[in-house]
């Protein structure tokens, strides 16, 4: 079990493994994601140890025994509430049956004095009713609230109001062993631009689009041929531009482009020069006649910015490998040793091991200034929001320099970040991102769309890791059913259970990210993508003027309705075979989406007008078919 010292900013923690000697011993957890390993020397026969500086929190960890074998500590806490047995230290926070730690997650001081808390009661027992807090000798009170239940859990809440800039202490009624500090305000806790709250953007891999340019690329296939990691189909920014009025008629609002800068692979997420913007896509002369006529058109262009590693053809990258430690780029890269020998990942450190793609050190100030001034450079050519790749994969630093560069450009800029785990308290409120994606719920989304999980349980899986997120605004939460890092839905469920994901998500109030040729049933049925060479879902889009199945009208329609909606609070109710929720009108009506997500036809229990009618030839009055979904507008009362 970990042997935690005084709280404090951060706290030297101890965790030990006692096994057989001679193994590899490796550590992960919220340290601050499961992406990272952490090797752990072995003190004396069989004893593995690593200390790490820990602020408060409460983290999750387990071990990882000669590559394959998972372990928990057997000495330590175990939460169960997400169907694993991790192993739980807790550094400044109470223990069972009270489940609360002094970080992100679990609490926010906003700038105007309000304290919002996060805490965890174990069901069975007798959770605090208020919170109290001192301030100059005076107490203040507020009721906990309760949030729900999950797995033996009470999930609990509290907001208490406070004179702006107070300092003292709080704590929980009946627990008088548990007493914190007020943290510091927290002005800068992210929430997006007001104009991008609820945006729909509109993903596309430029180079899997419509060519218009007549820049030379001798690198493009005809567009029938089988598509690859290698295959290079032309997609240009004239291309985008010439498809404006398009994707304005499809209703969305946005565009986020794969980066633009000039590479040797397809996606171009490992570039040459981070400084260019690709000639044979048109160059800045391209880049700038798109930003502006989106803007004409209403709207938004958002660049993706790949920061982590370059292509092998980078200058810096190849000097590095000719005058190796005389180099002026030597502390660029993650180098190892020197000699640095291209291929031999014993001398560098490389992009998921791929000796292609050296990784850049952007601790190191000079390095980080140069990929800043890359994106400060976009926003200068007319970017109105950055998409800010594996986040994680990055030193804080880095982003949290990079927020500040560009707001010096332009205050209202987005900043969308990828975010795999479940680290989105970290990377909205410490990095700074505005939107960070939400991959937890798109992975809860595919299980219910397969029937693995029914939708009382969606709903509550979905309640759970947003409250475990903590107090984070909505409007933070990028949702999307794929993206073109994962597989296409369509090529896991069927296209009519992809027609009730849109459905769910463009009538949800959240922001939303759409992959370029869903409205067109592209890849449906294909075999799913895999992160290799294989590349079969990644298809080109097809031609913007022919024929345009069912998916395409049902799109167009939700985000139509989506524009009549009010921005607003949203709650997912669940019975039986049905997912349902209500939105409202700015003129007061009501709008209740239904979904059947069921083997069975179900009846309805409320009636009217019949707004949108998914999966079903001919709706009949009150009975909702399976697999199908139903958009009314009820009648005040009704």
């Amino acid at each position: 079990m970990p042997r935690v010292g005084t709280p404090a900013r951060r706290v030297p923690v101890v965790f030990r493994y006692r096994g057989a000697p001679g193994r590899r011993v490796e550590l992960f957890g919220d340290f601050p994601t499961w992406d990272r390993s952490r090797l752990m020397e072995e003190e004396g026969p069989g004893l593995y140890e690593l200390t790490l500086e820990l602020a408060p929190g409460r983290y999750r960890y387990k071990f990882l025994v000669d590559w394959r074998r998972w372990e928990r500590d057997p000495d330590a806490q175990v939460d169960w509430t997400e169907g694993v047995d991790n192993s739980i230290v807790v550094v400044d926070g109470t223990h069972p049956p009270l489940h609360f730690a002094c970080d992100r997650r679990h609490l926010q001081r906003t700038s105007d004095g309000v304290l919002r808390l996060h805490l965890e009661s174990e069901a069975k027992a007798r959770a605090p009713a208020r919170v109290w807090a001192k301030v100059s000798g005076v107490l203040h009170w507020a009721p906990v609230v309760t949030r729900g239940h999950w797995r033996g859990r009470e999930l609990l809440s509290c907001e208490l109001a406070l004179p702006r800039g107070a300092t003292g202490e709080f704590g929980f009624e009946g627990w008088p062993e548990h007493v914190f500090h007020l943290p510091a305000s927290a002005p800068a806790t992210a929430e997006p631009p007001r104009w991008a709250r609820s945006t729909v953007w509109y993903g596309i891999f430029l180079d899997r689009w419509h060519r218009r340019g007549e820049a030379a690329d001798a690198r493009v296939s005809d567009r029938a041929t089988p598509t690859s990691a290698t295959t290079f189909y032309g997609g240009d920014l004239d291309g985008v531009r010439h498809a404006l009025p398009y994707l304005k008629a499809l209703g969305v609002d946005g565009l986020v482009l794969t980066p633009v800068q000039p590479s040797e692979t397809p996606h171009r997420y490992d570039t040459t020069d981070h400084h260019a913007i690709d000639g044979r896509l048109g160059g800045d002369a391209a880049f700038t006649k798109l930003v502006k006529a989106a803007r004409r058109a209403r709207l938004e262009v958002a660049a993706d910015v790949s920061f982590t590693h370059v292509h092998e053809d980078h200058p810096r990258w190849r000097d590095v490998l000719k005058r190796q430690r005389r180099s002026a780029s030597a502390k660029w890269f993650q180098v190892k040793r020197f000699p640095v020998r291209q291929g031999d990942l014993s001398t560098y450190a490389a992009y998921v091991d791929r000796p292609e793609l050296p990784l850049l050190d952007l601790t190191h100030a000079p390095a980080r200034a140069h990929v800043i001034e890359a994106a400060v450079r976009l926003v200068k050519l007319g970017a109105d929001a950055l998409r800010l790749d594996a986040m994680t994969d990055a030193p804080p630093v880095l982003w949290q320099e990079l927020r500040l560069a560009v707001r010096k450009v332009r205050r209202d800029v987005l900043l969308l970040g990828e975010v795999v785990m479940d680290a989105q308290p970290l990377c909205a409120r410490d990095l700074g991102a505005d939107v960070l994606t939400d991959f937890q719920f798109r992975e809860a989304l595919v299980q219910l769309l397969r029937g693995r999980l029914t939708p009382a349980h969606f709903v509550g899986l979905t309640r759970f890791r947003e409250f475990r997120q903590g107090p984070l605004p909505r409007s933070s939460r990028l949702r999307f059913i794929d993206n073109h890092d994962v597989s296409r839905l369509g090529s896991l469920v069927s296209v009519e259970r992809v027609r009730l994901a849109l459905t769910l998500l463009l009538l949800s109030p959240e922001p939303v990210w759409l992959t370029a040729g869903t409205e067109f049933d592209l890849a449906a049925g294909v075999p799913l993508f895999r992160l290799d060479d294989a590349w079969p879902e990644r298809l080109p889009m097809p031609a913007l003027d022919g024929p345009k199945p069912e998916t395409h009208g049902l799109l167009t329609a939700l985000l139509a309705l989506r524009r009549r909606l009010v921005d607003d609070e949203v709650t997912l109710e669940a019975h039986e075979g049905l997912l349902s929720f209500e939105r409202r009108t700015p003129d007061g009506h009501t709008i209740v989406v239904v979904l059947n997500l069921s083997d069975e036809p179900v009846t309805l229990e409320r009636d009217g007008e019949v707004l949108l009618s998914v999966n079903e030839a001919a709706p009949r009055a009150a009975v909702l078919g399976p697999w199908a979904a139903r958009v009314l507008e009820v009648a005040e009362g009704g």
